[in-house]
């Protein structure tokens, strides 16, 4: 019994010891810090970093635009980039079906045309008997008159004949009618308003021939036609070749006939060309002249120009935007 007692006394004390004991507090010493009198514990202290604005820190400030100047300049060589990748696919396009639409076969065309000396063998004139019906007039032939058709079919000359129906003139009558139109417009408390007015507009009507005769007044006009033909001679590389010119003169054309003749006349030389791919295809007196596609020759250099600079381009976008 006494033991317990004296157990519960020294409990009791220990308590009121403990309660008595002071809060924990610090020392004098910032850095000893005592809990209710226990052992000294030493305490370290942090020092506190100062938040500096940026107005304190210009470097910062450039240091955030130089970045957003990156990001900026990093996005514009890739949107130039694509721009001009996509152009130059376009541009190259382009040309490629040009060069070889149409260039390629310029370029490979092989000129066939061999010159050599033509000379004229012969010529051979027919004459014959032409007729043409002349002389019309809007009015009728006399009574009696001889076809014209028929004549000229004969060969015999009429100084009076009748061609047949024939208008002479066409036209039209000017016709007219009423029509009717808005006119006086005024804006009544928001809404448009108008009168209705009329007007006499003409137009062309009753077409057809207004001058006409049932058997036209003409003459036939007979004489001599001619067909020259004439034959001239060449050498070609697979040997000697021939061929013909023709030449037609109308009615009684002298002229015509002449000068054909005067300019071909038998045993004359000159230069002609022929076709190497057809030798016997006759030649030609003056040079034949092939001529290129200038059209497609400046759109292909046009695009094939702009292509190689938005190649260019490109490649040197590639290496800044690499860098």
């Amino acid at each position: 019994m006494s033991s317990q007692n004296q157990i519960e006394g020294n409990y009791n004390t220990n308590a009121e010891q403990y309660n008595q004991q002071p809060p924990p507090s610090y020392n004098q010493n910032p850095h000893e810090y005592r809990p209710y009198g226990g052992p000294v514990y030493n305490t370290y202290e942090i020092p506190a970093q100062p938040i500096q604005s940026v107005q304190e820190n210009p470097g910062c400030i450039t240091k955030i635009v130089d970045s957003m100047k990156t990001v900026h300049i990093k996005k514009g060589y890739e949107c130039a980039f694509v721009t001009f990748c996509i152009i130059f696919v376009v541009c190259a396009a382009i040309f490629l079906g040009i060069f070889f639409g149409v260039n390629k076969k310029d370029i490979d065309y092989k000129y066939p045309y061999l010159a050599t000396t033509c000379q004229t063998l012969q010529n051979i004139v027919t004459k014959t008997p032409c007729c043409d019906i002349t002389n019309c007039q809007c009015s009728e032939a006399t009574y009696g008159a001889p076809s014209c058709s028929a004549a000229k079919n004969t060969f015999v000359s009429a100084p009076v004949c009748g061609n047949g129906y024939y208008c002479c003139r066409s036209a039209c009558d000017t016709c007219y009618r009423t029509e009717s139109y808005s006119c006086n417009c005024n804006i009544v408390h928001g809404v448009n308003i108008c009168s209705t007015c009329y007007r006499t507009v003409s137009y062309d009507c009753n077409c057809g021939c207004k001058q006409s005769v049932n058997n036209e007044l003409c003459s036939v006009q007979c004489g001599t036609c001619y067909s020259i033909q004439t034959i001239y001679g060449y050498n070609t590389t697979v040997g000697f070749q021939s061929s013909v010119d023709t030449q037609s003169c109308g009615r009684d054309d002298v002229v015509c006939y002449n000068s054909w003749i005067g300019s071909h006349p038998t045993g004359q030389t000159s230069e002609c060309w022929y076709n190497s791919n057809n030798p016997s295809g006759g030649a030609d007196y003056s040079k034949p002249v092939y001529h290129n596609n200038v059209a497609a020759i400046v759109f292909a250099c046009i695009f094939g120009s702009v292509a190689v600079l938005m190649l260019i381009g490109a490649i040197a976008l590639f290496r800044c935007y690499c860098k």
